[in-house]
């Protein structure tokens, strides 16, 4: 699923995942 970590931690939507400040990976809805 964290294929692209690392990526964009800004809290961003990326390719259906958001990044916490936490850098973790959650599974949201497309933006």
């Amino acid at each position: 699923m964290l294929e692209n970590m690392g990526k964009t931690m800004d809290s961003a939507c990326i390719n259906g995942y958001k990044w916490s400040d936490d850098m973790v990976g959650v599974i949201i809805q497309i933006c």
